[in-house]
């Protein structure tokens, strides 16, 4: 966009995460470590200067530690064609104003202005101020060091992690996000996936172009209901409940409005008009008509409308065998 969201913030803003998925914003720390906590998740970072000359960088592997170690980076293997300005800081832990964990005996973060992992100090710095280009201070704009030099902050930045782990799908003019998914009694981690495969987690761009068109998101749960928020914050939302029984049904429901308030309104739901075929289980508030983080029960159960159930589907006794919940901007 136009660097309206500041990057240069403290610890736990980095941690949880901040900004909106439709503009500029960071996924948050402990999100990162949940993505890249297996060893077969690789990077790419998609850089573009106000010339329009566009290049990117990428990692055969990407990985971010826990809290505990201050989200320490490890990286192995570039290629590309903007030049390696990121090996510097593998093994760097992560610092920002109020945490310097760098190498240096100044604040990187602080001297800077920005949230990085910060070496002694640093060759990248893509959380740093957004300076228009050219700019006469050294080293604390969005600068990668090998492409443009520390004098020249970049116009988009695009960080985006990869992992055969997961299955993402391309969904042509949307935003997808699947945050309530059950597939044969299996728990997955979250991911943000974009048409290429590749799970987004920063994106800065000053030309109001929508990068998350083409974007889904698989397997998700509900201890992002914050990131679920920031999602559905405009009013331009709709969602989609794609539902499969175990005699191979598969059905839908879709509301034109879908929006999640903030933890102070206890993440209150809103939806607007029911279409599709599901029959609508979700306009309802005295217990449920429908219960899709239930327990997964194999289909037909005894008991009493605990499991993962849409009742004008297959009724309060059934659990169904798979669902997904998917969210995208109006057309």
């Amino acid at each position: 966009m136009d660097g309206s969201v500041h990057f240069y913030r403290d610890w736990k803003s980095y941690k949880e995460g901040f900004g909106s998925l439709s503009r500029e914003f960071w996924l948050g720390n402990d999100n990162l470590h949940r993505l890249t906590n297996a060893n077969d998740v690789m990077l790419r970072v998609d850089l573009e200067d106000f010339e329009g000359s566009i290049t990117f960088a990428e990692y055969n592997t990407f990985k971010v530690a826990h809290e505990a170690d201050y989200y320490r980076l490890t990286l192995e293997e570039y290629n590309g064609t903007a030049g390696d300005s990121f090996m510097y800081h593998s093994d760097m832990q992560f610092s920002t104003k109020d945490q310097d964990n760098d190498l240096k005996d100044i604040s990187c973060a602080q001297h800077y202005k920005g949230a990085w992992w910060y070496n002694g100090c640093h060759w990248s710095n893509l959380n740093g101020l957004y300076l228009n280009g050219q700019h006469a201070s050294y080293a604390d704009g969005v600068n990668w060091g090998t492409l443009r030099g520390l004098h020249y902050s970049l116009k988009r930045t695009e960080m985006k992690e990869h992992s055969c782990r997961l299955h993402c799908v391309k969904e042509s003019s949307c935003v997808s996000y699947n945050f309530g998914s059950t597939t044969n009694n299996k728990k997955f981690k979250s991911q943000l996936c974009d048409s290429d495969r590749f799970a987004s987690f920063k994106n800065f761009t000053a030309d109001n172009k929508f990068l998350y068109r083409g974007v889904k998101v698989r397997n998700f749960r509900s201890r992002n209901l914050n990131f679920l928020h920031r999602l559905t914050d405009a009013n331009g939302v709709m969602l989609r409940v794609d539902l499969e029984d175990f005699e191979g049904n598969i059905t839908y429901a879709e509301y034109k409005t879908f929006k999640v308030a903030d933890e102070a309104d206890k993440y209150r739901l809103t939806l607007g008009e029911y279409s599709g075929t599901a029959g609508d289980s979700f306009m309802y508030h005295s217990c449920h008509k429908s219960n899709l983080n239930g327990m997964y029960f194999n289909g037909q159960h005894a008991s009493h409308a605990d499991g993962v159930n849409w009742f004008t589907f297959r009724g309060k006794q059934y659990s169904l065998k798979r669902t997904e919940m998917k969210v995208k901007a109006k057309e």
